[in-house]
């Protein structure tokens, strides 16, 4: 009896074999790389203009309170349970606390020397980013972090409370989402997950589609 041409064992193993071997060895997530300019404050008189010098920095720091930190113990990944005890994490528990209660009269001036390496002053760069700084300077290996102002009062000028009406505000409520939703949204992450991993694994899809178009050809040609 002839057996069908899409029936041959080669090809079933490569087609069922790649999703596995893309789950397995397939590339890791991606690195996104961003370019972040940093600039340092002039060394120029300020000759009466508005301009990012030291007389500036200098100037903004008269009548806050500075406290000063230093560190050489960045978080470790290795040992997670020796992190609460480090000064880097008790530094970025000061930097969440002073955006959270926009604590201006307070400056927190990091410390860098000997101790320190690169590494460090890109890893605070990074959190003053992360925490939102809008204004920190680096004067003196020393990075000063200035909190953010507090956002303006909501005007309330233009609303009007009706203290003895009837009106009732009733918020729509939304229903649940089906459960065909959710498992459709779930497949797309999933297919996006598999193109994602295709596209970065050229050659191990064209060996693999290698072994499932070259068996069936060679199939074909055989004499019956």
């Amino acid at each position: 009896m002839k057996r069908r041409g899409w029936l041959y064992v080669p090809g079933l193993i490569s087609l069922l074999g790649l999703p596995v071997v893309l789950l397995v060895w397939g590339p890791r997530d991606p690195v996104w790389e961003t370019v972040m300019k940093v600039k340092l404050p002039s060394e120029a008189k300020d000759p009466g203009l508005l301009m990012f010098s030291r007389e500036t920095v200098l100037r903004h720091l008269k009548g806050k309170k500075v406290v000063s930190f230093w560190f050489d113990d960045r978080p470790s990944h290795l040992y997670p349970e020796t992190n609460p005890y480090r000064r880097s994490v008790f530094l970025l528990n000061e930097m969440a606390r002073q955006q959270f209660t926009r604590d201006t009269g307070v400056v927190l001036r990091v410390s860098f020397d000997a101790r320190n390496d690169y590494g460090d002053v890109v890893w605070m760069l990074n959190n003053a980013r992360l925490f939102d700084y809008r204004i920190y300077a680096y004067l003196d290996d020393d990075l000063y972090l200035f909190a953010n102002p507090p956002p303006p009062p909501p005007d309330t000028t233009s609303l009007r409370v009706d203290m003895f009406g009837d009106d009732v505000v009733v918020a729509e409520l939304r229903p649940p989402p089906a459960k065909w939703d959710i498992f459709w949204e779930r497949m797309k992450g999933k297919w996006q997950e598999f193109a994602y991993a295709v596209k970065r694994s050229y050659l191990l899809c064209i060996g693999f589609m290698l072994l499932i178009v070259l068996p069936a050809l060679l199939y074909k040609r055989k004499p019956a």
